[in-house]
């Protein structure tokens, strides 16, 4: 997803044209903002419907750099975020030439997998030891008194 980047001061007016086959929304970490804006599916929007375009719109009223991502079903874990910038203006007393106005170079960090992400979260909840399985390393939380591990004194 792209980066988006505002200046302190504008209003951010962030559209969104729904082309998957499932509901989403758009959740925006750290940034204040109304909450009818928050992106949280039946709790502060409704899911935007496949097809449809729904326009965020809010004033950007700090500045720093934070991240958006998808707040629906496994949307994020394939990879629906970006970075969300959001310069401190030039005007502002504490703006510093040469230090607040160098260039954003954000970097997210996620681990990736081909796996389908329903799988994933199915085996986490069935709290099973299939990923350390597949990677052949020990189970992290040894069993109290399993065969060859913890002897009973």
């Amino acid at each position: 997803m792209p980066t988006l980047t505002f200046t302190e001061g504008d209003t951010a007016e962030i559209v969104v044209h729904n082309q998957l086959r499932e509901g989403t929304s758009l959740h925006w970490h750290g940034v204040f903002l109304p909450n009818k804006e928050d992106g949280v599916p039946w709790l502060t929007q409704k899911p935007i419907e496949p097809g449809a375009t729904y326009t965020y719109r809010f004033p950007i009223i700090q500045h720093g750099t934070h991240w958006y991502h998808s707040h629906s079903g496994l949307q994020e874990q394939i990879g629906m975020y970006g970075n969300f910038i959001m310069k401190k203006r030039e005007d502002d007393k504490t703006f510093r030439k040469g230090i607040d106005d160098l260039p954003a170079v954000p970097l997210i960090l996620s681990e990736w997998t081909k796996l389908n992400p329903d799988n994933i979260d199915r085996m986490l909840h069935n709290a099973n030891d299939w990923a350390a399985i597949k990677k052949m390393r020990p189970n992290p939380m040894p069993k109290p008194f399993a065969p060859g591990i913890l002897k009973p004194s």
